[in-house]
C-alpha cells in the first residue's frame, strides 16, 4: 500500500516528502525541493534485509552454477593461477595435488560469479592434478572433470657430487645427484678404446650404475650423462682405475673322506688367514680334476671349515676341489683331493638248504639276512640275497653299518631260522656259515604264513600241523613255497620233508 504526504517545512520552501512502507520498514526518504536546489536523503532504518533467496525461489532452483570458463596461468617453477566464471553467483573451492587424488584444497565462501585461486610452493617440471568446484547459495555445487597443468623447469639441470665407488678388479659403482628428477646413463670404456653402455631410464635425483666385466690394474674413461623429462641433460666426465687381480691362497689340510658308516663323504679343511675372505666354493667331478672354479657339481659355498657331500653315489671316484675366494670376488687356484663310498664290510655268507634235488643243487635259494646288536639284540640291518653256487653261498655288500661285534642269522621262504654266535664284523671280507662246516642245513618246513616275498614272510619259524594243512593243499601245483625240495613240484616227496622236520623250531 502506498501512501503520499506532503508538508510544508517553512513558508519558503515546500517539500514533497514520499515514504514507501513495506514489510521490513521504512527503506528510503527522498526529499525534493523547487528545481534549482534538491536533495536526495536515504535513511535504513529497522534490521538489515535477508539477501538468501526464500524457501520457494530454492524449491524451484536445483541446477548447480554453469562453468562459463576455466584457465590457468601464470604458470611457473613453483606457482600457478587457476581463475573460472560462472553464470551465476557462488562459492569457489579447487583441489590439487600430484595425482587425480589430489591431498591439497584452497577454498572460499564469498559469493560470486568470478573465481580465482594462486597456487604456491609447487614442484618445478612437475605434473599437477587438479579439480574446481562452485556451490550456489542454494546448496547446489558443480564441480569439474580433473585437469592437469605442469609447472616449469628449472632453468638449468645441474649434475653434483659424481662419483666411482666400490672399485674392484672387476667391478665399479658411479654414483651421482641431479636438482630435479632425471635418467642415468654411462658411456665407459678403456681409456683410447672404443665404449659401453650402461643406463637406468628410470627418473630420479639419486643416481647408482654398476659397472661388472672390468679388467683388472685397468685405466677407464666414463662419461656421466642424465637427461630429464624435458629433454635437458648435464654431462660430466671421470676417470677411474681398477685394482690389481690379488687372489687369495688356498685353503690347507683339504681332505675329503668317507664318514665311518661310508653313507656320506667329510669334507674339512683350514681357511687362509686373509682379512677379507668371503667363503669357500667346493666342486666335485667324476674321474679328474676341475679344471676352473666353474667346472664341476657344486657340493659348498659359504664361509666354514667343514661339509658333508650326502649325494655322492657309492663305487664313483670323485675329485673334490676348494676354491678360496674374497670379497672382490677373487678366487684361489684350487686345492683337491678324491674319495670314493665304497662297502664298509663284505660277507661271504653259506646256507645250506636240506634235501635238495640233486644233492648239489644249492643255487638260488632264496633268504633273508640280518644282522641284531650283540648286546640289545636290536636289529641293524637287513637284506634279502639268494645263493649263487653249489655250496650254498651268497655274497653281500653291507653299507651303512660300523664295523662292531653282531649277531647274524639267515632264514629261507620255507626253512626255519638259524641263528649264528656274535661274530666280530671288520674291514674287508667277512665269512658268516650257517651250515657249520657242511654239518647243518637249512630246515624246511615253515611254509604257513611264508610268502615268495622275503620282506612279507610271516611264517612263525615253527613246523607242525598248520604247515602240514598248507602243503597239502597245494600238492600237485608248482607253488615254490612249498616245493621243499625244489624238484618244481609240489608232491609226496615234500610232505615227507616235512613230516621228517615236524614239531621242529627255528632259532630266535
Amino acid at each position: 500500500m502506498k501512501r503520499r504526504f506532503v508538508k510544508k517545512l517553512n513558508t519558503f520552501r515546500t517539500i514533497a516528502l514520499l515514504i514507501i512502507i513495506i514489510s521490513t520498514g521504512v527503506v528510503g526518504i527522498r526529499v525534493a525541493q523547487s528545481a534549482s536546489d534538491s536533495v536526495q536523503i536515504k535513511i535504513r532504518v529497522g534490521a538489515e534485509p535477508d539477501t538468501s533467496p526464500s524457501p520457494s525461489v530454492c524449491s524451484a532452483d536445483n541446477a548447480g552454477p554453469m562453468f562459463q570458463s576455466l584457465n590457468v596461468s601464470d604458470i611457473s617453477e613453483t606457482e600457478a593461477r587457476v581463475v573460472w566464471t560462472l553464470n551465476e553467483n557462488a562459492d569457489g573451492a579447487i583441489d590439487y595435488g600430484i595425482s587425480d587424488q589430489y591431498g591439497n584444497t584452497e577454498a572460499y565462501s564469498e559469493l560470486s560469479t568470478s573465481h580465482g585461486f594462486l597456487l604456491t610452493g609447487l614442484a618445478p617440471a612437475t605434473t599437477y592434478h587438479f579439480s574446481a568446484s562452485s556451490k550456489d547459495a542454494c546448496g547446489n555445487e558443480t564441480r569439474t572433470l580433473d585437469q592437469s597443468f605442469t609447472t616449469l623447469a628449472s632453468s638449468e639441470l645441474l649434475m653434483e657430487d659424481c662419483q666411482v665407488i666400490l672399485v674392484t678388479h672387476n667391478s665399479a659403482t658411479v654414483v651421482w645427484f641431479t636438482n630435479r628428477p632425471a635418467d642415468s646413463s654411462i658411456v665407459y670404456a678403456e681409456v683410447g678404446k672404443e665404449g659401453a653402455v650402461a643406463r637406468d631410464s628410470v627418473l630420479s635425483l639419486d643416481h647408482s650404475i654398476d659397472l661388472s666385466g672390468l679388467l683388472p690394474n685397468t685405466r677407464y674413461n666414463i662419461t656421466v650423462i642424465s637427461r630429464d623429462a624435458f629433454g635437458m641433460s648435464v654431462i660430466e666426465e671421470e676417470y677411474f682405475t681398477t685394482l690389481p687381480y690379488e687372489a687369495p691362497p688356498n685353503v690347507s689340510n683339504f681332505r675329503a673322506t668317507p664318514n665311518e658308516a661310508g653313507l656320506v663323504i667329510d669334507l674339512a679343511w683350514t681357511n687362509p688367514n686373509v682379512s677379507d675372505l668371503a667363503g669357500v666354493l667346493i666342486l666335485r667331478k667324476e674321474n679328474g680334476f676341475s679344471v676352473d672354479r666353474n667346472d664341476g657339481a657344486l657340493v659348498f659355498d659359504g664361509l666354514s671349515e667343514s661339509a658333508v657331500d650326502a649325494n655322492a653315489e657309492r663305487g664313483v671316484a670323485y675329485t673334490y676341489c676348494a676354491y678360496a675366494y674374497d670379497t672382490t670376488e677373487m678366487y684361489a687356484n684350487g686345492a683337491c683331493d678324491t674319495a670314493m663310498l665304497g662297502a664298509v664290510f663284505t660277507l661271504d655268507m653259506i646256507a645250506v638248504p636240506e634235501k635238495r634235488v640233486p644233492q648239489s643243487g644249492n643255487f638260488g635259494t632264496a633268504l633273508s639276512f640280518e644282522l641284531r646288536d650283540s648286546t640289545t639284540g636290536d636289529p641293524v640291518y637287513w637284506a634279502g640275497v639268494q645263493t649263487d653256487d653249489a655250496e650254498g653261498r651268497a655274497r653281500l655288500d653291507v653299507f651303512g653299518v660300523p664295523y662292531g661285534t653282531y649277531v647274524p642269522s639267515s632264514k629261507g621262504l620255507s626253512h626255519l631260522r638259524q641263528t649264528n654266535v656274535a661274530v666280530d664284523i671288520v674291514q674287508g671280507d667277512n665269512v658268516i656259515d650257517f651250515s657249520r662246516n657242511g654239518e647243518r642245513r637249512m630246515v624246511a618246513g615253515d611254509v604257513h604264513g611264508a610268502s615268495e616275498s622275503l620282506q612279507n614272510n610271516r611264517a612263525d619259524n615253527f613246523i607242525n600241523s598248520l604247515d602240514f594243512s598248507r602243503l597239502a593243499s597245494m600238492l600237485d601245483s608248482r607253488d615254490l613255497v612249498t616245493d621243499l625240495n625244489q624238484d618244481g613240484f609240489v608232491n609226496s616227496l615234500d610232505l615227507s620233508v616235512l613230516l621228517w622236520n615236524i614239531d621242529a623250531q627255528g632259532d630266535e
